[in-house]
């Protein structure tokens, strides 16, 4: 060796305002073990702590121990058994100082002035080294934290290369596709690949533009399930830059929203079964949300009333109303304690015809209700009665005519 040294390390951090250091590298001749074989951190003492504020307030190597520049830090020294050394602080690009340094075990030594300047020129040599090595490190704990959140995660997750090559395939998305992150073959295969009969050409284009653009894009996928229905995927497409800001590839996430998507298609399903229902119905219905304003009418409210349904939407009952009973406060009153009670009620409602006529109809309100049971409003639905209510008073007339 140069030096003929015992042990050689970098210690981190060079701060001595820090409680604790630690031998991330160190290389030793086998009869001197250093303090790297203890693992894990050591608590800063004073000794130390002194050694290290000399090393940041010097622009180069510093020497330590009998006929050097300063003494041996007493406790670290007689814990690890040098009998000198030397060292100085380096500066890697994107983190604290660190400490590099020499140690002699088996004797005390010094150095001269072109040892000492030797040993500078390979610390500033070294600190580019250690800032290669730290931001590949980090580069590596930035990939297994990615690989172990994407590989945890239900959606299907790829990324991509500037070629819209697959540099990765998180197991649900290997699962869907049949592939193997190890088949080298099969990751480099391009979408359009994967789906010859071009189901997935969409995709692609996605792909494509986003590598072009670096503007993120969504899209809905479908594919056939094998089961003779079909799959939802929503998929997010995002660019990936590299440290110069320009685009190293693209991070594609799907999520399977197959189920939201069928209750979405129940939904609609269910809403034209109603309308068709609703709108042939004999008697008049309307729907109100919580905060009382109509959310729809039928087509026998508007020919009922004399209305249109434009007229009415999005308004409550105080906003606008034609019947004579009950009143729009009590009517709305009626609404709200619906909601609260979540019981349905069954009124009498009147209303006069333009020519003077009273009309009597038999209304029923019900409460409406969300998946998670919250009450989204009332759905009213009112029978005319007025043939029946005018047959019951000639009825009453004749009983007293025959009085």
């Amino acid at each position: 060796a140069i030096f003929d040294c015992d042990r050689t390390y970098f210690s981190y951090p060079c701060d001595p305002e820090a409680d604790s250091w630690s031998v991330p590298l160190e290389r030793c001749r086998p009869e001197y073990p250093g303090a790297r074989s203890l693992g894990g951190s050591i608590s800063m003492d004073e000794g130390k702590a002194k050694a290290l504020s000399i090393l940041l307030e010097s622009d180069g190597p510093v020497t330590f121990g009998p006929g050097n520049q300063y003494p041996l830090p007493a406790d670290v020294s007689a814990q690890f058994g040098f009998k000198s050394y030397m060292a100085m602080s380096i500066y890697p690009k994107g983190d604290e100082p660190w400490a590099f340094g020499i140690q002699q075990c088996s004797r005390a030594t010094g150095w001269t002035a072109d040892e000492i300047k030797l040993f500078q020129e390979i610390g500033r040599r070294l600190t580019d080294g250690l800032t290669s090595l730290l931001a590949y490190r980090d580069i590596q704990e930035r990939e297994q934290k990615f690989r172990t959140l994407a590989e945890n995660l239900p959606d299907h997750i790829a990324r991509y290369d500037r070629q819209a090559r697959k540099t990765y395939a998180n197991q649900k998305l290997r699962q869907l596709l049949g592939g193997d992150e190890d088949d080298a073959a099969w990751m480099e295969k391009k979408t359009r690949e994967n789906f010859p009969d071009g189901e997935v050409d969409e995709y692609q284009a996605k792909l494509e533009d986003v590598i072009r653009t670096g503007k993120s894009e969504e899209l809905e996928l479908t594919t056939p399930d094998g089961d003779g229905g079909w799959r939802y995927c929503h998929v997010r497409f995002i660019a990936e830059r590299g440290a110069d800001g320009e685009i190293a590839g693209v991070l594609a996430i799907g999520r399977d929203v197959t189920r939201k998507r069928q209750l979405e298609l129940e939904l609609i399903r269910n809403e034209r079964e109603f309308r068709m229902l609703a709108e042939n119905s004999p008697g008049f219905i309307g729907r109100y949300d919580p905060d009382l304003r109509r959310t729809y009418v039928n087509r026998y409210y508007e020919e009922a009333t004399k209305t249109v349904s434009g007229e009415v939407l999005g308004k409550t009952p105080l906003q606008y109303w034609r019947l004579t009973v009950p009143s729009a406060e009590e009517f709305c009153r009626i609404l709200q304690r619906v909601m609260a009670t979540r019981q349905q009620e069954q009124i009498e409602a009147h209303a006069v015809t333009a020519s003077g006529m009273l009309r009597y109809f038999s209304m029923h309100m019900v409460p409406e209700f969300a998946e998670n049971g919250e009450v989204t409003g009332v759905l009213t639905v009112g029978v005319e009665i007025t043939d029946i209510k005018n047959a019951e008073q000639r009825r009453l007339e004749a009983r007293e005519d025959e009085r």
